[in-house]
C-alpha cells in the first residue's frame, strides 16, 4: 500500500461492486475508503461480509455506501459513516455486531463503537449526506446500540443534530429503540411483540408528562388532574374532558370535532 510507504493514494469517483460475493476478511478491517477520496461508491448486492475479527465497513469518503439484501457479520462494529450518504434496502439485510465497544486511543480512523449502524458527525471530515434505512435486521450485543449516531470532537462524543433529517428510518428491526428523531417523514417508533424495535407509520398528536400519543384522546386519558395536554399536530376527533387540565393547542387545530367538557 503506497500510503503506508509515506505516499497518498486518491481515487475520487471511483466505484466497487460486490455482487453474489461471500467475503471473509481475517484482519482487523473489512472495506475502509479514505476520508480524502470525494464521490466514492461502495456496493454490496446479494453478498456476505465476515469479519470476525473487527469491524466490517468504515466509510469516511463522500459518495454513497450501499447494503443491498447483504449480510454483514462483524465483531466490533457494522457499518460505520462519517462522510456521504448511506442506504440500506432490502428484507434480506442483515448487520450483526457480536462485541466492541473499543476504547479509541487515536483521533482518527474507524470508531469501533459496537453499533451495527453507527454515523458519526467529525470535524474536519467531509460532509455527511443522507442515511436511509428501509429495510433490514440489525443486531449489537446486549448493551450496545443497534443504531448509533453522534458528534465526535477531541476524542469525545456528543448528541448527534438532526434538525436537517440526515438519517431517516422508515423500515428494519433493531435491538434497541429508534430514537425519534432518526425517523422518517410520517414514521413513529414502534416496540415489536418479540421485544425488538422498530417504526411505523404514523404521527404524534399530544403529549402529556413528557409521553406522546398518537391521538388526543389518548393523551387526555392519561394525564393526571391539572396536568397540561400539548397538541403536536392537527387532528379529527371528539374528545371528552372529564377531568380538570389545561389543553394547550400549541397553533394546531381540532378539525371536524369538538371538545366536550363532562
Amino acid at each position: 500500500i503506497p500510503s503506508a510507504m509515506g505516499g497518498t493514494i486518491k481515487y475520487d469517483n471511483a466505484g466497487l461492486v460486490f455482487e453474489k460475493v461471500k467475503m471473509t476478511a481475517k484482519g482487523h478491517s473489512g472495506i475502509e475508503t479514505n476520508g480524502n477520496n470525494t464521490n466514492d461508491t461502495v456496493t454490496l448486492k446479494n453478498s456476505t461480509l465476515n469479519v470476525p475479527n473487527g469491524f466490517g465497513i468504515y466509510f469516511p469518503s463522500s459518495g454513497t455506501l450501499t447494503i443491498n439484501n447483504s449480510v454483514i457479520n462483524a465483531k466490533t462494529m457494522g457499518a460505520q459513516v462519517c462522510a456521504g450518504s448511506l442506504n440500506i434496502v432490502g428484507d434480506k439485510s442483515a448487520i450483526t455486531v457480536t462485541g466492541g465497544p473499543v476504547e479509541k486511543t487515536e483521533n482518527d480512523g474507524a470508531i469501533e463503537d459496537g453499533a451495527a449502524i453507527s454515523v458519526i458527525n467529525r470535524p474536519g471530515y467531509k460532509d455527511l449526506g443522507k442515511v436511509k434505512v428501509e429495510a433490514g435486521r440489525f443486531t449489537a450485543k446486549t448493551g450496545n446500540y443497534a443504531f448509533k449516531a453522534y458528534e465526535w470532537k477531541d476524542m469525545t462524543g456528543s448528541v448527534f443534530d438532526n434538525t436537517n433529517g440526515t438519517i431517516a428510518v422508515s423500515g428494519g428491526t433493531f435491538t434497541t429503540a429508534v430514537p425519534e428523531d432518526y425517523c422518517a417523514v410520517g414514521f413513529i417508533p414502534t416496540q415489536n411483540a418479540d421485544g425488538t424495535h422498530g417504526v411505523k407509520t404514523g404521527t404524534y398528536v399530544a403529549e402529556t408528562g413528557g409521553i406522546k400519543y398518537e391521538s388526543l384522546e389518548e393523551a387526555i386519558n392519561a394525564a393526571t388532574r391539572g396536568k397540561t395536554v400539548t397538541m403536536l399536530a392537527d387532528t379529527r376527533e371528539n374528545v371528552t374532558i372529564s377531568k380538570n387540565l389545561i389543553l394547550d393547542l400549541n397553533g394546531f387545530t381540532i378539525n371536524g370535532g369538538q371538545v366536550k367538557e363532562k
